[in-house]
């Protein structure tokens, strides 16, 4: 059975009242994918959003009335090129453009503070998000080992 948003969906900003939500996501989108966040080493910066991605990058939500039912936000990688990271989706929503529509907003956000490039990685083993991520005009650069030792497919896409 699919289940659609209840609300209009709104994307925006973080604030710090989202921290729980943002984590709670986080963690529910990570163990359905098979990923232990109790063995991640690489998740502390959802602890401190606001000094790991808002000083220097951005940090989306998007919300379905009062819900956070997707995630994403972007860090330097270089002068010229934006990381994007840690794009969650609820599952109740994915395959509904939710992701796209987080995917959108943060390229027009790094296109805003003059990126040229965008770069991401994902698990191979995540087929839904390698999909979208092509259908959106990413390229695959290469393959290899991610932050958790997990293979991954790292994409890239110019922004002009």
């Amino acid at each position: 059975m699919t289940s659609f948003a209840r609300h209009p969906l709104q994307v925006r900003r973080y604030q710090e009242e989202d921290a729980t939500s943002v984590w709670n996501l986080h963690v529910r989108t990570m163990e359905e994918a098979g990923v232990s966040v109790e063995r991640c080493s690489w998740d502390g910066d959802l602890h401190t959003i606001a000094g790991s991605y808002l000083s220097r990058g951005d940090f989306l939500v998007v919300l379905d009335g009062a819900e956070v039912v997707a995630m994403g936000g972007f860090v330097p990688a270089d002068e010229t090129t934006a990381d994007i990271r840690k794009m969650r989706v609820t599952s109740r929503l994915q395959g509904q453009g939710v992701g796209r529509l987080l995917l959108g907003r943060l390229e027009d956000r790094a296109r805003e503070m003059r990126y040229q490039k965008v770069q991401l990685e994902t698990g191979v083993i995540l087929r839904a998000a390698i999909h979208l991520y092509r259908s959106a005009g990413y390229r695959e650069i290469r393959r290899g080992p991610g932050p958790d030792g997990g293979w991954q497919i790292f994409f890239e896409k110019s922004l002009t």
